[in-house]
């Protein structure tokens, strides 16, 4: 079931963040990884049925790369943005969970085109920033309310979660959050 706070035929721009796969150890199931079609379908169905024409979002293993991918099937045009330099990204967000064979070359695929159509933000951070991936989270925010503004487009923000914050800090929660204090409408694709 895909959840809104809104619902309009006019196209959108769409700001995407959502969980990774869930590692091999991890004791809650937030996204198992034999969710992933089904995720990705509703990820199409979603970006469809929002007339999306541009997606803003990062590139990690789960949510971003079934999104990109499905942007890519519906010749949406993407955006991605990543906090630091593209191997140490691929090293501790793409290819540190199950799957890896799945997650490599979408990653690759998605990030060579994003950088073919100047489609590639860095912000150039450390990987050992503790707010690296806040920012990016900021950065999409900011790329897709310029896009939509640009284009005439609604900025709707798309979660995709189990919807129950994990304990501690919460980026996907977060993410939430500032999707709705900067007025995006909001919609939520299940992972569970």
């Amino acid at each position: 079931m895909i959840s809104s706070s809104q619902n309009d035929d006019r196209t959108s721009v769409v700001a995407l963040a959502g969980r990774r796969i869930d590692a091999e150890s991890a004791g809650a199931q937030r996204f198992p990884l034999a969710n992933v079609e089904a995720v990705a379908a509703a990820l199409a169905q979603t970006l469809a049925d929002l007339h999306a024409i541009a997606l803003v979002s990062s590139a990690a293993c789960g949510a971003d790369l079934l999104a990109l991918k499905a942007a890519q099937s519906l010749s949406i045009p993407a955006h991605i943005v990543i906090p630091y330099v593209r191997d140490a990204f691929k090293q501790s967000s793409v290819i540190d969970r199950p799957a890896r064979e799945i997650w490599e070359p979408l990653f690759d695929d998605a990030i060579g085109r994003a950088a073919a159509h100047g489609a590639l933000t860095n912000l150039a951070l450390k990987p050992d920033d503790p707010n690296a991936y806040q920012a990016a989270n900021r950065a999409i925010f900011d790329i897709a309310r310029r896009m939509a503004s640009e284009r005439g487009a609604r900025p709707v923000a798309i979660i995709v979660w189990e919807g129950a914050p994990r304990p501690g800090d919460d980026l996907t929660a977060r993410f939430r959050q500032m999707a709705e204090e900067a007025g995006f409408e909001t919609k939520t694709v299940p992972t569970l």
